[in-house]
């Protein structure tokens, strides 16, 4: 499996899909400016983050936008979609045993040992 996802994080794809990805942060960098200017006391960067991932993700792998960045939207059914499939796959984990399979990934120890509460 890691031979097979190499070519997709070696430096030249990851150069060729900054002009996908710069959009996306300057998108993200407004609709915090714009709730920090209109005097928010509290920005929520988790949700503008993970709508962020949500779109890096749909337009850099999948070449199809998500409209995960859509200010109007309080929820995105894709994201939601995503929460809802990892909290069932972590309720279908026993407990004490690993998501991932550590010998085709490699993350740090207590990445590879998370479980659900």
């Amino acid at each position: 499996m890691r031979k097979m996802l190499n070519p997709v994080f070696s430096h030249n794809h990851i150069k060729n899909l900054f002009p996908v990805f710069v959009p996306i942060a300057m998108r993200v960098r407004d609709i915090v400016e714009k709730e920090v200017r209109s005097g928010a006391q509290y920005v929520d960067l988790t949700n503008w983050t993970s709508r962020a991932a949500l779109e890096y993700i749909g337009q850099g792998g999948l070449g199809y936008s998500f409209n995960a960045l859509d200010e109007k939207e309080t929820r995105n059914k894709y994201s939601e979609a995503i929460k809802t499939l990892t909290y069932v796959l972590c309720l279908c984990t026993p407990r004490n045993q690993p998501l991932m399979n550590a010998k085709a990934f490699t993350f740090p120890t207590d990445v590879r040992s998370f479980t659900c509460p």
